[in-house]
């Protein structure tokens, strides 16, 4: 089956093939079983297992290519060495909590899960393929050095970006549903809303801050050949942003258990995605793979929100957009002028990483602030916990 592949793509990176199947197998049972810490609310656990498969990998691949002087290679053997050392325990664990036995298996259930699994399984497939179909065309047009750019800024960005997505989405699902179970369609359609308001408050500076800041975080976590790559890293973290996004997104379809829709939107958003890429990448190089990813997941969200609309309409917080883009602008200019006055000072790159952030933090609570984003209870509760921290007497 792979054998076509070999004439159109170079020798070294056909090789890869096989691991980058292997990786798919072993992702695809983390899914499954870290699905199931999340059902349970185990947010503790939730983020342990996500940091070490997240950074884990990271810090394995880049193990493997300075110490050992692998390339691209040593990037995936990284990520698979992660997800094979966390895969036996958070087996052990799933299974000793939720006591899953084969006397448990019911042929009618199994049935009910296949029918709404099978159109989602198509298209996380397709969502794989956005993601590792980066490789392969950028392999076939551009040098390998940009694969290793490409690959390692890519890993950096998206992990950080998306552990924070991943974990404030942990907790929105079940609180959709039950919403919808207790109260109806109204109420859902509130909550909706609230989570994307803190969403965009809690998730957008962090895109932003990533992006200002991205060539350092990159010199703090690569070595200097991999440094140029650190361009991508915006269209990254905001890729991942808009995955978020097009997770609450879908909430409509996914309560109503339009499969066969959501499959299909994550089909045409990695068509879509693939498509771009192989028309710019030999035109543009590895950036515009990037582009590319950032366009694909536009996509997705797009879809989700018209295809969701007529089960839960998505009441969006434009005006906490605004002024949350607003704010994560001062933020941003703030944390590069911090940046570069620690420059200046000759300050170690850790530290000049930390006063930026620590200047960014309170200049953009201080804007939301002004611009009034932050209601009335939230600034109440605010003044209650800065009267508590410094001893003041709270009226």
């Amino acid at each position: 089956m792979l054998i076509p592949l070999k004439k159109f793509l170079p020798s070294a990176l056909y090789q890869l093939i096989p691991l980058i199947l292997l990786i798919f197998i072993a992702q695809s049972i983390f899914t499954v079983f870290i699905s199931a810490v999340r059902a349970q609310e185990l947010g503790g656990s939730f983020t342990t297992y996500q940091l070490f498969v997240n950074y884990g990998s990271l810090g394995f691949g880049l193990l493997l290519v300075l110490a050992f002087g692998l390339r691209i290679d040593g990037l995936l053997w990284g990520t698979f060495l992660a997800l094979i050392l966390v895969l036996p325990i958070l087996i052990s664990r799933v299974v000793r909590l939720n006591g899953i036995h084969p006397q448990h298996f019911h042929f009618g259930d199994a049935l009910e899960i296949w029918q709404y699994a099978w159109p989602l399984t198509l298209g996380n497939v397709a969502m794989w393929g956005l993601r590792v179909s980066d490789l392969f065309i950028i392999g076939a047009s551009q040098p390998e050095r940009d694969i290793g750019l490409y690959t390692v800024s890519y890993n950096i960005s998206a992990k950080s970006i998306e552990l924070l997505v991943t974990l404030f989405l942990l907790s929105v699902s079940p609180l959709i549903f039950r919403t919808w179970e207790v109260n109806g369609r109204n109420a859902t359609e509130d909550v909706l809303t609230m989570v994307t308001r803190t969403y965009l408050i809690l998730c957008l500076p962090a895109a932003v801050g990533l992006t200002i800041l991205a060539l350092p975080f990159v010199m703090l976590l690569a070595t200097p050949e991999y440094y140029a790559g650190y361009r991508i890293v915006g269209f990254v973290v905001f890729s991942s942003f808009l995955w978020g996004l097009a997770n609450m997104a879908n909430a409509g379809m996914a309560i109503q258990k339009k499969a066969i829709q959501l499959g299909i939107n994550q089909i045409i958003a990695a068509a879509i995605h693939i498509g771009l890429q192989l028309f710019l990448v030999p035109r543009f190089g590895y950036v515009a793979s990037a582009v590319s990813t950032l366009i694909g997941y536009a996509t997705l969200l797009t879809l989700n929100a018209v295809f969701s609309q007529p089960h839960l309409t998505w009441r969006f917080p434009f005006r906490t957009l605004i002024n949350v883009g607003m704010a994560s602008i001062a933020m941003g200019l703030a944390a590069w002028e911090t940046y570069h006055l620690s420059e200046v000072e000759s300050l170690p790159l850790p530290i000049s990483i930390f006063l930026s952030i620590a200047v960014a933090i309170p200049v953009y609570g201080g804007c939301l602030w002004l611009l009034d984003e932050i209601k009335a209870d939230e600034k109440d509760m605010f003044q209650h916990l800065w009267k508590r921290m410094t001893g003041g007497q709270y009226v």
